[in-house]
């Protein structure tokens, strides 16, 4: 089975949606995609002066708003990969990392170490050695 595990894998492209055919196919990321992006724009059109509903006050605003805006930027989001990972699998590592508690030892608990900074390059922490007591 190794040998056609290429073959039996899915290739993720909606070649239909809905009445509308399309030769190519899109990735099945694309309308939800651009169902985030048109939620996200309903949402800002809703503040007053706001880029969104500056240009929803221009004759005929709408369709730059809520239709070839939201195309644009789903086009970008369909093509774009940062360090080899799609935009949401890359947005929830840097979410991860913004939120993960930064002084974590696995071997002790730190409470606040102290830092002597010399320069701007380089950093180093020196702590007292702790005896342990028996």
């Amino acid at each position: 089975m190794k040998n056609l595990s290429k073959i039996l894998d899915r290739e993720d492209k909606w070649y239909k949606i809905g009445p509308i055919t399309i030769p190519r196919g899109v990735s099945k990321r694309t309308p939800f995609y651009f169902l985030a992006i048109e939620t996200i724009l309903i949402g800002i059109g809703q503040i007053p002066f706001s880029p969104v509903w500056l240009i929803d006050q221009i004759e005929n605003g709408w369709c730059i708003t809520y239709l070839i805006l939201p195309t644009v930027l789903t086009a970008v989001l369909q093509n774009l990969k940062t360090h080899g990972k799609t935009p949401e699998s890359y947005a929830l590592t840097m979410l991860s990392h913004w939120f993960r508690p930064k002084r974590v030892s696995p071997y002790q608990e730190i409470e606040e170490p102290t830092i002597y900074e010399f320069g701007t390059t380089y950093t180093i922490r020196l702590e007292e050695r702790r005896k342990e007591e028996a």
